[in-house]
C-alpha cells in the first residue's frame, strides 16, 4: 500500500531551493549549492538534507535515463547484495534493487554518463570550498575520491529497508582509507505519479518524524552519509536513480558522528554516579542500526511501524559472566522497538565478595548509560554461586519469579550479541511457521572478544541435528549450516536451550521442572520431548540472528563447585550483611532443590535417571512438568530420527531428514560445524 502521508520535515534538517535548469552539462553549469546548502551540510551534528531540481536539464536528463536502460538491456545490472566476503547473500525483501557500480561501466560506453560526472565533480569542489569556509568543524576533510552506482528498482514492491550508508571497504586514496561522509542521489524517473508508483525516499529523524523525497525526473537529493537514516519504500513502477558517494578521512568522518556507539559497560571503570530515576514520560527510544557492526536482518513492511502491545520477556541465567551486562545492552541497542524487550535476569554471582565490582558496579554503570525505558523493563534476582544447581532450576526460577505476562518469550544464554532489528524479524519469522505452535530454535554463529567491528559475521543459518548418544546415555546434538538463507523458516528436529523463541504460551504449557539439578547435557533433550509432546513445533530460523561466545575462556563454570553438599554452602563473616543489589533485583537461592545433604553428583544422577525415565515415555502425562498429550514419545523419536532404547541414529538422522545438498559442508564454515558439534 502507498505510505502514509509524511510528517514536514523540521526546519533546520531539509533545504530545497532549486537552481535554474541547465541547459547542458557544461564545466559553466550554474552553482550547485548556496551558502545555507553549505552550512547546513558543515554541521557535525546536523541530518541535513539537500533537494535540488533541474540538476541537469531535460535533454542530459533524457540521454542519461537512456544510457542507464541500455545497461539493463546488455544485461549488465544484478540483484543487489549485502555482507561481504563469503558471507555476502541476496534479501530481496530487504533490498530489492538492481545495481551496477559505476567503475564496471566500460570507458566506450560511459558517455551517456559525463554530463552527470561533470556536474557532480563541481558539486565535491563547492563542498571542499563552502564547506571549508564555513564555521563547522568539517573543513578540509571531503577528498574528490567518490563511487558510483546505479540502481533499478523493479515494479512490485522492491525496497530498501531502512538503513544507513556504511563505510566503503578498503577504498585507497592517497595511501589513506577513506570512507562515505557525502550522499548524492540522482533520480530519473520521467513518468513518476503519486501515490501510485510508491518508491519514496523516507528519512527517519526519530520514531516520530520522518520526511519523503519523491524520485521525480532530474532530481538531486545530497544528505551526510554518516548521520542521516533512511529506506526506499516500496516501489509499484520501475525506479531509476545514480547514486555517488563522496569521502572524506575515516578518522575525520567518524569523528563527527554525534553518538558514538558506547563502550561495553563491563570494560568501563565503575561509576559512583547513581542511575537516572526512570521516568514513565520518557517515550521508549530506539537506538540505531550503527549502534552494531552487526549486519542488519530485513524487516517487513508490517513491522516498520509495530505495536509494542507485543511485548518480548527475555531470559537470560548467568554463571559469574563477565558477558552478561554487554549481552543485556547489545539486546536493547540493537531491537527495532527496545520498548517491547522485558529482560529477567537470574544472577549466580558473589556480589559481596570477588564478583562485586564485576557485577554490582559494572551492573550500575550499565544502568546509568541505559534508556530510562529500558531501565525500568530490566528485572532481576540474585543467587549465591555456591548454590548454583545447573541451567535447569536457574531458567525454572527465571520462569517462575521474573516473568511479567509479556505475549512472547525469548529464552538466551549471557554471552550472546546480536544482529540490528532482532524483535521484529523473529516476529515475523514466527508467523511464518507453518504449525499452530512454533518455536524458533537453533545454535547460533560464533562471536570472538573483543567484540566489534572486523568481524566475519556469518549470516547462514544453522539447523539442529542429532550427533551421537554419550556414556551418560544422553543424546548430544549439533547445528549444521544450511547453504543458503531462505525467506521462511526451516522445520527442525531438535531445540537449542540459548536460543528459543515462541508464543509466552509455552511458559504455562512447558515450564522448567527445577529438580533437575546439575544438569547440563539432557536438559535441551528433555525440554525438546516434554514440548513436542505438548504439540510444539520446531523452526530454524532462515538467517543468522544472534551470535555466541562458544569460548568458556572469559568466565568460570557452574561445574567449578566442589563436592560439598550443594545446599550448605561455607560462608564467612561477610554473610551476616546483606548484599548491596543492582537497583531491581532481589535475592533468591536455588538450595531448596537440593535439600538434605546431597552433593552435587548425587544429584546430577537422580537428574540423569529421571531424565531416562521421561525419554523412555514412562514418565507421568499431562503433568507441568511432564510429557505431553498431544503425541507419544514414539512421535517425537521418529522425528529426530533416534532410538531412544537401544541409543542409535536412525539412516537421514544427521542430517534431519533433509537432502544432503541444503548443507553447507566444505571451506571456512568447516571449522564452525565442528565447533556447534562440541556443545
Amino acid at each position: 500500500a502507498p505510505a502514509p502521508a509524511p510528517a514536514p520535515a523540521p526546519a533546520a534538517a531539509a533545504a530545497a531551493e532549486p537552481t535554474p535548469a541547465a541547459s547542458d552539462a557544461s564545466p559553466a553549469a550554474p552553482s550547485v549549492l548556496s551558502p545555507t546548502d553549505a552550512l547546513l551540510l558543515g554541521l557535525a551534528s546536523q541530518r541535513s538534507i539537500i533537494v535540488k531540481d533541474h540538476f541537469l536539464g531535460g535533454p542530459a536528463a533524457a540521454a542519461t535515463l537512456a544510457g542507464l536502460r541500455r545497461l539493463r538491456e546488455d544485461g549488465r545490472l544484478r540483484q543487489a547484495r549485502m555482507g561481504r566476503g563469503l558471507g555476502r547473500y541476496a534479501q530481496s525483501d530487504y533490498r530489492g534493487d538492481e545495481i551496477c557500480f559505476g567503475s564496471e561501466v566500460p570507458e566506450g560506453e560511459r558517455a551517456f554518463m559525463r554530463g552527470l560526472e561533470r556536474r557532480v565533480a563541481g558539486l565535491v569542489a563547492e563542498l571542499q570550498e563552502k564547506v571549508h569556509a564555513s564555521p563547522g568543524p568539517l573543513r578540509a576533510a571531503i577528498s574528490s575520491s567518490t563511487s558510483v552506482q546505479i540502481a533499478r528498482y523493479p515494479a512490485g514492491g522492491a525496497r530498501y529497508a531502512r538503513h544507513r550508508d556504511r563505510r566503503s571497504r578498503g577504498i585507497p586514496v592517497a595511501g589513506a582509507e577513506k570512507e562515505r561522509l557525502y550522499t548524492a542521489i540522482y533520480y530519473l524517473n520521467p513518468d513518476y505519479a503519486d501515490p501510485e508508483h510508491g518508491g519514496k525516499l523516507r528519512f527517519h529523524f526519530d520514531d516520530a518524524d520522518a520526511w519523503d523525497v519523491a524520485p521525480l525526473m532530474d532530481r538531486l537529493v545530497v544528505f551526510r552519509s554518516d548521520l542521516t537514516e533512511h529506506e526506499v519504500l516500496p516501489s509499484f513502477g520501475d525506479r531509476w536513480a545514480i547514486t555517488t558517494w563522496i569521502y572524506a578521512a575515516a578518522s575525520t568522518a567518524s569523528s563527527q558522528t554525534p553518538a558514538p556507539r558506547p563502550p561495553h559497560p563491563a570494560l568501563v571503570p565503575p561509576s559512583s554516579t547513581p542511575a537516572a530515576a526512570p521516568s514513565d514520560a520518557t517515550p521508549s527510544p530506539r537506538i540505531e542500526a550503527r549502534a552494531s557492526p552487526a549486519p542488519p536482518l530485513p524487516v517487513s513492511v508490517a513491522e516498520v511501524r509495530p505495536s509494542l502491545a507485543e511485548r518480548i520477556f527475555v531470559s537470560i541465567i548467568a554463571y559469574r559472566d563477565s558477558e552478561t551486562w554487554p549481552t543485556v545492552f547489545d539486546l536493547y541497542a540493537t531491537a527495532a522497538q527496545p520498548g517491547r524487550v522485558h529482560v529477567g535476569i537470574v544472577w549466580q554471582a558473589d556480589v559481596l565478595g570477588e564478583d562485586e565490582a564485576l557485577f554490582v558496579q559494572a551492573g550500575k554503570e550499565a544502568l546509568r548509560r541505559m534508556q530510562p525505558a529500558w531501565r525500568r523493563n530490566v528485572r532481576s534476582m540474585v543467587v549465591d554461586p555456591a548454590a548454583a544447581a545447573g541451567p535447569v532450576p536457574a531458567r525454572s526460577a527465571a520462569q517462575r519469579c521474573l516473568y511479567g505476562g509479556e505475549e512472547f518469550y525469548l529464552q538466551l544464554d549471557s554471552h550472546m550479541r546480536f544482529r540490528p532489528h532482532w524483535d521484529a524479524y523473529l516476529l515475523d519469522q514466527l508467523r511464518l511457521c507453518a504449525a499452530p505452535k512454533p518455536v524458533l530454535s537453533a545454535y547460533p554463529a560464533p562471536y570472538t572478544l573483543p567484540y566489534g567491528e572486523g568481524h566475519d559475521f556469518e549470516v547462514l543459518p544453522t539447523l539442529l541435528v542429532p550427533l551421537a548418544f554419550k556414556e551418560d546415555g544422553a543424546l548430544r546434538q549439533r547445528g549444521r549450516m544450511l547453504s543458503a538463507i531462505s525467506a521462511s523458516p526451516t522445520p527442525s528436529p531438535l531445540w537449542a536451550a540459548g536460543f528459543s523463541f515462541s508464543s509466552a504460551l509455552i511458559l504455562q504449557e512447558v515450564p522448567y521442572d527445577p529438580s533437575l539439578a546439575q544438569l547440563f547435557n539432557g536438559e535441551e533433550v528433555s525440554m525438546a520431548a516434554r514440548m513436542y509432546t505438548h504439540g510444539w513445533d520446531f523452526f530454524a530460523p532462515g538467517q543468522q540472528v544472534i551470535y555466541h561466545l562458544w569460548t568458556r575462556d572469559h568466565r568460570p563454570v557452574f561445574w567449578e563447585l566442589n563436592e560439598t553438599p550443594a545446599s550448605t554452602p561455607d560462608r564467612d563473616s561477610k554473610s551476616d550483611r546483606e548484599p548491596e543489589p543492582t537497583p531491581g533485583t532481589h535475592t533468591y537461592n536455588l538450595s531448596p532443590s537440593l535439600r538434605g545433604g546431597t552433593t552435587r553428583t548425587e544429584a546430577r544422577k537422580r537428574s540423569l535417571a529421571q531424565l531416562a525415565e521421561l525419554l523412555a515415555g514412562a514418565g507421568p502425562r499431562g503433568s507441568s512438568c511432564g510429557l505431553g498429550e498431544a503425541r507419544t514419545m514414539a512421535n517425537f523419536a521418529a522425528r529426530v530420527g533416534v532410538d531412544f532404547e537401544t541409543k542409535s541414529l536412525l539412516p537421514g538422522a544427521e542430517n534431519g531428514r533433509l537432502p544432503e545438498t541444503r548443507f553447507h559442508n566444505h571451506g571456512v564454515r568447516e571449522r564452525l560445524n565442528q565447533l556447534l558439534g562440541q556443545f
